[in-house]
């Protein structure tokens, strides 16, 4: 892949992220949160560069440090100033993937999405594809033997509600 990726939100969602664009071949993955304890975990996983959310000059910093922006923005937080941050990070033609569920709208400048060739995307991760992503040999072994944040390994929990739920592997 060789990508440039920036996720905002460093939670359980956005640091699978990290993970799955890591196993991807991402070159380079930065992470935005809050929260230093998961600004820590985000490095700890694999992250090249951590960034407090709070910090409005992220772009132009991400900016110095390829060039150009990020080829691709993954929003884990789903917040106002998550949104703005992946957005101005982005360079043009980039493509914006939004896996957090916003709760709140959020204000976006069409023209420039169009001016500058932005590809947005809204991804829930259930729609066919969940298991099988889950699954797949790469990602398995890189996130299931990679991370466990407690002495109960999470990859038995999430194995277990696979297995008992409604989704059926789409091959």
């Amino acid at each position: 892949m060789g990508d440039t990726v920036l996720v905002t939100g460093a939670g359980p969602i956005g640091l699978l992220t990290v993970q799955v664009a890591i196993a991807s071949g991402a070159s380079q993955v930065f992470v935005t949160d809050v929260s230093e304890a998961r600004l820590v975990k985000a490095k700890e996983v694999g992250a090249t560069q951590t960034f407090d959310a709070k910090d409005k000059d992220i772009p132009t910093k991400i900016r110095e440090m390829t060039g150009h922006g990020v080829d691709v923005y993954i929003d884990a937080a789903g917040v106002q100033a998550s949104f703005d941050t992946g957005i101005k990070s982005l360079r043009n033609g980039g493509t914006a993937v939004l896996v957090a569920l916003f709760s709140k709208n959020v204000s976006h400048d069409a023209l420039d999405q169009a001016l500058r060739e932005l590809t947005i995307k809204g991804i829930i991760g259930y729609r066919n594809i969940f298991q099988r992503s889950l699954r797949s040999s790469a990602v398995e072994d890189y996130l299931w033997r990679s991370w466990s944040p407690g002495p109960y390994h999470w990859t038995r929990s999430w194995k277990r509600a696979l297995k008992h739920s409604s989704m059926t592997l789409q091959k």
